[in-house]
């Protein structure tokens, strides 16, 4: 079974994918690859900590 891509994962979790019938096979897919399903929870876990510390100002005294 091919994976999707990270960068495909993130766009897919980001709304950034335009074209239905790409929207509709990651989809297809996540449902039945536990693989890339674990990394779609990963990296919205990872979004999510992301805008949360970016929001609270962490995110800034991290880097500063």
């Amino acid at each position: 079974m091919n994976h999707i891509s990270t960068d495909d994962l993130e766009r897919f979790h980001l709304g950034r994918l335009s074209d239905p019938l790409v929207v509709n096979g990651i989809e297809h897919h996540i449902s039945e690859c536990r693989d890339c399903a674990d990394r779609m929870l990963a990296i919205e876990r990872f979004i999510r900590l992301l805008l949360a510390g970016v929001i609270r100002g962490e995110f800034l005294t991290v880097i500063s």
